[in-house]
């Protein structure tokens, strides 16, 4: 008895100086000493790929409430007993341990306490010598000094081995059971605390189940890493369900098309809701090194060809340069000595903006592009692209026709920025903000939601590429709002657009970048965007709560439609008769007239000539301007017209009688009135009286229209800023008269 006091004395005395002596070997949090595997998991807790850690573990973070209790208490049954009370070292233990190993000479016994078994774990050289073992003895008391004793045992339980390269309470269960730790059997329970002793034992069982370790989603993950995303356990906004799914309906359509040539392709879903990537694509096979299938095609920069047109005629809807059907110019341009082509080397002649649009013309959309400003589609393009812009000469006339290089993912952006109103945002990537990953950037209005709701409305037209049975077009749909794009070089094929709430963005293309003529959007990538809308469009699930998105509502918006004539896509008149169209317009912004295409003319009866004035029978014919003629003849459509420099019939019958405006009088003086520092409207009445049958008056404020009275029913208009203003009307006979007012602010 007294060998075994003067044992642990001298134990203890050592112990003590080695305490004093050795150097601090822990900093931080203890759970901070060692690295992690990542989990990802989809939207719905499935898993998407596990990660080794920095020293090639699978070691899972686990915390204390997603471990069941029994497990904790059977650990410490077999592990430690007085775990939590002794200091880091259990005295009785160990002075019988080297009593019997030591004096006794007999078998060697264990005296290791749960917090010696931390140390080494953390530095397993403290196991091979006595030196070390004292050394462990030593970093346990120190252990127990700076942590307390639940963040040991948690250290312990995610740290201590489970055969092969399993650490951890967290990937025991799941590699063993496929579970989580919360929800364990007593006999896996008992079973899981007997591995420690002897991992060795069931490395190959550990072993079986890597085999069949998910991979999925590989781009969408490797994304999520190279984001900087640090977490532990990830819950991202992938599904799954949805992403395999898309996976075998893209690579069955490949198949269709795999005889052109093409090679890769790539897509990505976003639900525009929260802005969630739900479906992500990055090459046709990641394992395939023959088209290098793990480049990530959504993240690479390439020419987005004619994908940015919408947001050419958006912004020139929200600058007032047009409305919905503007007649466009469809002709030869030169442009700082520039002759830009369409891509089918032809021209078309006159068309409405929204034909332009669908139709892709290069021409209308270059000069709409040159014509904007505050801002221009520079200043707007600025800061969309990953790619860092040069100075705008550089750009010329080839932004606009997609000059610039941009990853699929910088375009889903600007297309879910129609899907909410013309705000624009990043992509979120996980469910929740995640605290290694930067601040997400608020929403910036980038169109008015004005702009995007005829620019949807314009694209909406867009044909699909094959016709449907009666049984499709019968069931239930999603709005669609797409556009297609081809690289000048027939180097990528893209279809972007929206399908209900969700946003949609498709390349095919090649890695190696080769050029290949089968490369046009329209004929390669909008088939597999019309295949995605069928299968959403079929599932109950995403069906749902997308029959009627936001975008496609002009609830709450200032958007009126409004009669024009549909020859020469301007407001209609009684000569227009029966050629009339609706076209959607934006009240004191969209820039529009009264048309003057159309224009009585009388036929003197005896010689057939035309004559100005009566008597003779009244007729309609078309005047059209001298360069519009030059417009329809280059594009071979023939107009039977006059021209309008040799039509002189200046005083017509429908000119006949007097239009003026009797409100607001000429150069008078609105005020408006500040209240507690807010600005009072002033309603603004225009009023014109007409000496003959006018049925109905076109008003317009800065050139900007407003809308229709009808005889003398009255307009209003309503302004907070101050200046001059001019106000002019037409009336459907085809007169006009114009005046001016003035609105100054004063105080109250």
């Amino acid at each position: 008895m007294k060998l075994n006091k003067k044992i642990f004395i001298l134990t203890l005395v050592a112990v003590i100086g080695l305490h004093l002596s050795l150097p601090h070997f822990f900093s931080g949090q203890l759970l901070a000493e060692k690295t992690w595997s990542q989990q990802f998991y989809d939207r719905n807790k499935k898993l998407l790929r596990l990660t080794l850690s920095g020293d090639e573990k699978y070691r899972f973070f686990t915390s204390y409430k997603e471990i069941n209790p029994k497990l904790v208490e059977a650990f410490l049954d077999k592990e430690d007993q007085f775990f939590y009370y002794h200091p880091g070292v259990n005295p009785a233990a160990l002075s019988r341990a080297i009593y019997k190993t030591f004096v006794a000479k007999g078998k060697k016994q264990g005296a290791s306490t749960i917090t010696m078994q931390v140390v080494r774990l953390l530095y397993p050289e403290t196991t091979k010598s006595i030196s070390g073992k004292l050394l462990q003895i030593v970093q346990a008391l120190k252990l127990e000094a700076l942590y307390s004793k639940d963040e040991i045992l948690l250290a312990y339980l995610n740290w201590t081995p489970f055969g092969s390269n399993l650490e951890g309470v967290g990937a025991a269960c799941f590699f063993y059971f496929k579970n989580s730790c919360e929800k364990l059997t007593p006999e896996q329970i008992q079973f899981l605390v007997q591995i420690p002793q002897n991992p060795q034992k069931f490395t190959p069982q550990a072993n079986e189940t890597k085999k069949h370790l998910a991979f999925r989603a590989p781009h969408f993950i490797e994304y999520l890493k190279q984001s900087g995303v640090e977490d532990k356990a990830v819950n991202t906004t992938l599904d799954i369900n949805l992403q395999e799914n898309i996976e075998v309906l893209a690579e069955s359509y490949f198949k269709t098309i795999a005889r052109t040539g093409v090679k890769n392709y790539s897509l990505v879903i976003v639900d525009t809701n929260k802005n969630e990537i739900i479906s992500y694509i990055g090459s046709r096979d990641y394992f395939n090194s023959d088209i290098k299938g793990q480049i990530d095609a959504n993240r690479s920069l390439k020419p987005p060809g004619s994908t940015l047109k919408p947001f050419i005629y958006g912004l020139a809807l929200q600058q007032g340069l047009i409305h919905e059907k503007t007649l466009l110019k469809d002709t030869r341009m030169t442009f700082a000595g520039l002759n830009p082509e369409n891509f089918d080397e032809q021209f078309l002649g006159p068309m409405s903006a929204d034909q332009a649009l669908i139709l892709s013309r290069n021409l209308p959309a270059v000069d709409l592009a040159r014509r904007l400003e505050n801002p221009s589609f520079y200043e707007f393009m600025k800061g969309k692209s990953s790619l860092r812009f040069k100075d705008e000469k550089f750009y010329g006339l080839s932004l606009p026709l997609g000059g610039v290089e941009m990853s699929l993912l910088d375009l889903l952006k600007l297309y879910a920025s129609l899907a909410h109103q013309g705000k624009y945002s990043d992509l979120n990537i996980t469910l929740k903000k995640q605290k290694s990953l930067p601040q997400p950037t608020a929403y910036q209005q980038i169109l008015t939601p004005e702009a995007v709701y005829i620019v949807t409305q314009m694209l909406k037209k867009n044909p699909r590429t094959e016709s449907l049975t009666l049984q499709e077009l019968t069931k239930k749909a999603m709005p669609l709002a797409w556009k297609t794009g081809t690289s000048k070089s027939y180097k990528d094929a893209w279809t972007m657009g929206l399908i209900g709430n969700y946003a949609v963005g498709i390349w095919f293309g090649d890695n190696d970048r080769e050029m290949n003529p089968a490369l046009v959007g329209r004929n390669i990538a909008a088939p597999l965007y019309f295949q995605i809308y069928d299968y959403l469009r079929n599932k109950p699930k995403y069906l749902k709560g997308n029959e009627n998105p936001i975008w496609d509502s002009p609830v709450g918006l200032n958007v009126k439609k409004v009669h024009i004539c549909s020859v020469s896509k301007k407001l209609v008149t009684e000569n227009c008769g029966h050629k009339t169209e609706e076209s959607l317009f934006i009240p004191s912004v969209s820039s529009i007239e009264t048309c003057t295409i159309h224009r009585k003319v009388f036929v003197d009866p005896q010689t057939q000539k035309m004559s100005c004035k009566p008597p003779g029978d009244p007729r309609v014919v078309e005047v059209w301007p001298d360069d519009l003629l030059a417009v329809y003849k280059e594009a071979g459509l023939k107009k039977v017209t006059l021209s309008e420099k040799k039509f002189s019939c200046d005083d017509s019958l429908s000119r006949v009688g007097q239009l003026s405006i009797t409100s607001p009088q000429e150069n008078i003086e609105y005020l408006i009135q500040t209240q507690q520092g807010r600005l009072l409207k002033p309603k603004i009445q225009l009023r014109a009286i007409s000496e003959s049958d006018s049925q109905y008056l076109d008003w317009f404020v800065n050139k900007n229209y407003v809308g229709r009275s009808f005889k003398s029913e009255p307009m209003f208009f309503e302004t907070a800023v101050p200046g001059r203003y001019s106000v002019s009307v037409n009336d459907n006979l085809g007169r006009s008269q114009s005046s001016y007012f003035n609105v100054k602010v004063i105080s109250q």
